[in-house]
């Protein structure tokens, strides 16, 4: 549709430089938070899965509302995915001011008092 925008933070938008990719595979883990060791093992794939699905073939996002950015101790606490990777990603492919940089804008604009922030929300926007 002429004039039609993707969502800056969509785990499928498309990549305006990689027109040919149109396929996600959505990658499910589930498990319940008080398995043993679900931390370490989330992390090792988490590893896995950035470090094989990059470069000229394929792309990382993260699918927002599971857990992801993980170390051994708990999801969302891996600082170099919340601080690079995810920005980077969001990023990748998109011009200069429709990326990571323009959806914190956004949503700086939405809410400039912070009302509706957190500390992981801080974190991942600052």
């Amino acid at each position: 549709m002429t004039g039609a925008q993707s969502p800056i933070l969509s785990s499928v938008r498309p990549r305006p430089d990689e027109t040919d990719w149109d396929v996600a595979v959505w990658l499910d883990m589930g498990t319940l938070p008080v398995t043993p060791g679900f931390s370490a093992f989330y992390a090792a794939m988490e590893s896995w899965i950035w470090s094989h699905y990059s470069g000229s073939y394929a792309t990382v996002r993260p699918e927002w509302s599971k857990a992801w950015a993980c170390t051994s101790a708990a999801p969302w606490t891996n600082a170099a995915i919340l601080g690079t990777a995810v920005p980077a990603a969001v990023s990748a492919g998109q011009a200069s001011d429709d990326g990571w940089s323009a959806a914190v804008s956004i949503l700086t604009g939405y809410d400039p008092n912070g009302i509706f922030s957190n500390p992981f929300l801080d974190t991942l926007f600052g």
